[in-house]
């Protein structure tokens, strides 16, 4: 679905990066810096970056105590680490 988009024409992403870059440049022109203009393609930026920059996915540990349980070869592994 993506190629066929594309292949008809300008993608949406391509739109917001080039405006976001447009305004960019815009707001630095002769040295200077329009902060409004800056604002603005900041807001694109931020609109644009999902398609651009992945998003970190969140993971959830499960952490179980065993209790009442004794392995007499870790016991002695622990006993030999703790005490070096």
């Amino acid at each position: 679905m993506i190629d066929q988009a594309a292949a008809q024409g300008v993608m949406p992403i391509t739109i917001l990066l080039e405006t976001m870059r447009a305004i960019w440049v815009e707001a630095h022109k002769d040295g200077g810096r329009d902060l409004a203009m800056m604002k603005e393609a900041c807001g694109i930026a931020s609109a644009a970056a999902v398609y651009v920059h992945p998003r970190l996915a969140s993971y959830q540990a499960k952490v179980e105590t065993i209790s009442g349980v004794s392995d007499g070869a870790l016991d002695l592994r622990l006993a030999a680490n703790l005490c070096t």
